[in-house]
């Protein structure tokens, strides 16, 4: 029987290719050494190992260098989402961020972490999403986005208004003048946004003098008032979430005149004829000829 040759190669990863036809027979050897090529002759159970030119080496260990991660300050890119909310409605913000690492996001409302159940905090691919269930008025103020990574901290915010139907209060109901006092009427108005006010006088749309009688935004002012003052005013506040109104009664009595004693009324002439008076009595409602003709006014009054 003829002697077998096979062939067996070495590669500087260490690893001995067996072909499974060459070399099923071949012990693999302990200690791998490096070559340019083996030759194995083997004759029953020994084996012999020829023509062989080696290079004794040691494996170094394999370590991964990892390079360096950018750190990248984080930025809000965007956050969307409603300012005015109506109450009872619901609302739903996303802000958007960048930066390396991945930012973390934190929202809170007028300076606090939000933990009502009635807001939903949702993580989503480039930032986060709040969203807000049944607002009330009690959500109005400043919602803050807030992003922070290793390489900084930023934020975006809104301020956000709660719509509500207003309310008109004017308080007293019902105050009394005499001519010639001076008084105000005031309609406090609450409601968002800002209601619009009109003012309303016996059922007619009331806008004042400019003059004696000022409308100014939710008050009228009265320089002087007059008999002809008394009424009924009612303030009437609107927005768009709906109305209210309120009413109050102003009245006004004629100013008491008060006639000097007996033995102080005369008639100064040098000042004025009080003989005229007899035959124009209107004229004592002048003060000055009331004054001045006082014995003359007296007897006309009688």
């Amino acid at each position: 029987m003829g002697i077998q040759k096979r062939t067996v190669r070495c590669y500087a990863d260490r690893t001995v290719d067996h072909t499974e036809e060459t070399c099923k027979d071949l012990v693999r050897p302990v200690n791998v050494q490096l070559c340019d090529e083996v030759k194995c002759v083997t004759t029953d159970d020994k084996i012999t190992v020829s023509q062989i030119t080696t290079t004794t080496t040691t494996r170094r260990p394999t370590t991964t260098t990892n390079a360096p991660v950018e750190h990248i300050a984080p930025k809000v890119v965007s956050l969307e989402g409603p300012e005015l909310l109506h109450e009872s409605d619901n609302a739903d913000y996303e802000c958007i961020a960048s930066g390396s690492p991945t930012p973390k996001i934190s929202w809170t409302l007028r300076g606090k972490p939000i933990v009502s159940s009635r807001f939903h905090k949702l993580t989503t691919k480039n930032g986060g999403r709040l969203v807000i269930l049944a607002a009330g008025k009690q959500d109005a103020g400043e919602l803050r986005c807030q992003v922070e990574n290793k390489a900084g901290v930023a934020w975006s915010m809104k301020i956000l208004k709660v719509s509500g139907p207003p309310k008109a209060t004017i308080s007293p109901k019902y105050v009394e003048h005499e001519e010639g006092d001076q008084t105000v009427i005031k309609c406090d108005v609450e409601g968002t946004p800002e209601p619009r006010v009109q003012w309303t006088k016996d059922g007619y749309s009331f806008y004042g003098d400019n003059n004696r009688v000022v409308v100014h935004k939710r008050n009228i002012y009265f320089k002087r008032v007059i008999v002809g003052d008394t009424g009924k005013y009612r303030c009437n506040a609107y927005n768009n979430a709906g109305s209210s109104t309120d009413l109050m009664t102003l009245s006004v009595s004629r100013k008491e005149k008060k006639e000097l004693p007996a033995e102080d009324c005369f008639d100064d002439n040098r000042k004025a004829d009080c003989r005229q008076l007899q035959v124009l009595p209107n004229i004592c409602n002048i003060p000055h000829y009331n004054k001045v003709c006082c014995a003359t006014c007296n007897r006309n009054r009688q």
